[in-house]
């Protein structure tokens, strides 16, 4: 199990993430097979690059301000037979986020964009979840942005 301050760390959250205002690190947060790796990334190898063995859905909880938002994360799943990775923002009806908006990966084996956006009409904190749905075939996640 990874501790959530690396995690915090190898996506760079508080330096990417503008419009928010931090990243609470007082949740429990299980995240089964979850590792740093420095061999693959979005353009190169990066330190700030999540990979997840199998399957698992690491979350993160973000604060931000009211107003239109999008989240960009890169993902890669090489394995064309394998699930896709997802990301999803849980709903939180008490800042206007009334259904949870997700993004799946298509068919490609190399590394694509998903953006979810969402328009909380308070200030308050949203649930980012990246999902490896393949419980055999391990899937990356780098260069989480909040625009």
């Amino acid at each position: 199990m990874a501790e959530l301050s690396q995690v915090a760390e190898w996506f760079g959250l508080p330096e990417v993430n503008a419009p928010l205002t931090g990243v609470v690190l007082d949740e429990y947060w299980y995240l089964p097979e979850v590792r740093i790796d420095a061999t693959v990334g979005n353009p190169g190898p990066s330190l700030y690059v999540m990979g997840m063995r199998s399957q698992g859905k690491p979350f993160f909880r973000l604060a931000v301000k009211s107003g239109v938002r999008t989240v960009k994360v890169d993902v890669l799943q090489p394995d064309p037979t394998a699930e896709r990775p997802v990301v999803r923002i849980r709903a939180n009806p008490s800042i206007g986020i009334p259904a949870d908006v997700t993004a799946t990966a298509g068919t490609q084996t190399t590394w694509q964009t998903l953006s979810v956006t969402i328009n909380p009409t308070a200030n308050g904190a949203f649930i980012l979840e990246l999902e490896n749905p393949d419980p055999e075939k391990p899937c990356w996640f780098d260069n989480v942005k909040v625009q």
